[in-house]
C-alpha cells in the first residue's frame, strides 16, 4: 500500500514538502534571493519541521503560476 503523507480529504492531500535545494532548483534562484523574497513578502513562507524549513510544493507552484499569469497580462507580452 503506498504511503499517503496526509489524511484523505485534507486540503494538503497530495502536497509534497520541498527542501531548500528543491526550491532553489525549481526557481533557479540563490538561497539568499529566496530568503530576501520571503522577507519582502513576495514568496511563500516555509513551514518549520524539527527546525528544518520546508515549503509546500502546491504553494511554490501557485507562486510560479502567478508570475506566469502576470506576464501574460502585460501589454508588452507578445
Amino acid at each position: 500500500m503506498p504511503y499517503t503523507p496526509y489524511y484523505p480529504g485534507s486540503k494538503l492531500a497530495g502536497s509534497r514538502l520541498l527542501r531548500m535545494s528543491d526550491v532553489v532548483e525549481l526557481m533557479a534562484l540563490s538561497r539568499a534571493t529566496i530568503y530576501r523574497q520571503i522577507t519582502a513578502g513576495s514568496f511563500p513562507v516555509p513551514i518549520k519541521i524539527a527546525g528544518a524549513s520546508r515549503w509546500l510544493a502546491s504553494e511554490v507552484t501557485a507562486f510560479i503560476e502567478g508570475r506566469v499569469a502576470e506576464r501574460a497580462e502585460r501589454p508588452d507580452h507578445g
